[in-house]
């Protein structure tokens, strides 16, 4: 109840903006109206796009949101935000019904942590279309731990083609051999692209993208790439910007392939047939995605991985495990919003604050690390039933 009264009352009565909602709303007035959703972007004398709220989507996202824009801003935002809030019940549904949990106290721990993650509540007090992705990754989850089931793959590449946060997971359905939900998320990711606006993806994918790729040193940033940039830049910890963006890319790159190297390593030679072993095969390439980005806000996918490792972590008693999903949440949930408390509050020490700011990137390589070991103790696949397991 705390949490329907912190953030789907509070916010309704407050009046407050939901801005990110305002930003795909303007573009989805845009696109209404055969106006480019994307010239405020490269308007604005912002060089950090964290900071001028501009669209910066496929133009699915908008495109999707033209029926919403004729009824007004607030009615749309709060119709929004009733649905966020169930695509929030419905991912824990997913999960749980992959991995097969009914214990009533896990399932308890397990809304309790998520109902109380910051980036949850973070998206929810922002209408972020995120919650939305979160879903897909349990879709996904479910699909995966069933075999090759083709509308996994389909809510994939819708999932992709509005935001290209969860592309890497294609790498995951290429692995595994699962033709029917690649096939899915590129059929789907087709269409969606053609029918919405078409004719504005060459400027998003030759200009904006391109630009977004150059990262911020940002301190809410948490991708690798930033961390380096704070290090070399340290200006960029409270302005953002990049201004060395090309060499960062070039190691951000570097640790994304190795990232996907070592990933790919522990994955194995073909999927597990075990039900937690299947689970633990998305949700170690789910903590990876996190690690190629080169901009980071989105940590409210790191709640997958720290669900399905809670569940491997209670199963087989290993105390690492349960650390490294707990610490996570933690780390990147009240602690880091004792650290945002701590800037309001006009806390000045530079060194506390950027101590303090890289426990999320520290969390996340955790997070992954815990994942791999879970994933190399779960059961090996058996050859005589790989297929089967694979179509059943």
């Amino acid at each position: 109840m705390e949490h329907l009264w912190a953030t789907l009352v509070v916010p309704i009565a407050s009046g407050q903006p939901f801005t990110d909602f305002e930003v795909y709303l303007g573009a989805a007035r845009d696109l209404t109206a055969g106006r480019d959703p994307y010239t405020a972007f490269f308007q604005s004398r912002i060089p950090d796009y964290a900071f001028n709220q501009t669209y910066i989507y496929p133009p699915l996202w908008g495109w999707l949101l033209q029926p919403l824009a004729a009824v007004g801003t607030r009615p749309a935002e709060i119709a929004f935000l009733v649905f966020l809030q169930l695509c929030i019940v419905a991912f824990l549904g997913c999960v749980y019904l992959a991995i097969g949990v009914r214990d009533r106290q896990e399932l308890a721990l397990a809304g309790i942590l998520t109902v109380g993650f910051l980036p949850v509540r973070g998206d929810l007090w922002k209408d972020q279309v995120d919650i939305v992705l979160l879903l897909v990754s349990g879709l996904l989850l479910l699909a995966w731990t069933r075999g090759d089931r083709f509308w996994g793959g389909l809510a994939l590449g819708l999932s992709v083609a509005v935001k290209l946060l969860q592309a890497p997971l294609g790498l995951l359905l290429l692995w595994g051999r699962r033709w029917r939900m690649l096939g899915g998320a590129l059929v789907a990711g087709a269409l969606a692209t053609a029918v919405a606006a078409p004719w504005y993806l060459p400027e998003y994918l030759l200009r904006v993208l391109p630009a977004l790729s150059e990262g911020t040193g940002f301190r809410e940033n948490a991708a690798p790439a930033a961390v380096i940039e704070r290090l070399l830049h340290p200006e960029t910890f409270y302005r953002g910007g990049a201004p060395d963006g090309f060499a960062i890319r070039l190691v951000a790159l570097a640790i994304a392939v190795g990232v996907v190297l070592l990933t790919w390593r522990f994955l194995g030679s073909r999927p597990r047939t075990e039900r937690l072993g299947r689970a633990l095969e998305v949700t170690v390439a789910v903590a990876a995605t996190q690690l190629l980005l080169t901009v980071n806000y989105h940590l409210v996918f790191e709640l997958l991985p720290i669900l399905v490792l809670l569940r491997a972590g209670l199963q087989r008693l290993d105390r690492p495990i349960l650390v490294a999903a707990f610490g996570t949440w933690f780390l990147v949930g009240p602690f880091h919003a004792l650290f945002l408390n701590a800037i309001g509050d006009n806390f000045t020490s530079y060194l506390g604050l950027r101590l303090w700011a890289e426990t999320q990137p520290l969390a996340i390589v955790a997070l992954w690390l815990g994942c791999l070991r879970a994933l190399a103790d779960a059961k090996p696949a058996c050859h005589d039933l790989d297929q089967a397991a694979l179509h059943e």
